[in-house]
């Protein structure tokens, strides 16, 4: 029984490097979309 696991959080895989700020870039533009829609909607609400 010795078999390879593969690691997942390999910092030297490029491969994980491009899955992790993929993650990071679509957390961010989620998170900022989510804020303008906050936005809007307490401007239309005070409005």
């Amino acid at each position: 029984m010795s078999k390879k696991i593969p690691k997942i959080s390999s910092t030297s895989d490029p491969e994980s490097q491009g899955n992790q700020s993929v993650i990071s870039l679509f957390c961010k533009s989620a998170f900022e979309a989510a804020e303008a829609w906050n936005r809007d909607k307490l401007d239309t609400e005070i409005a």
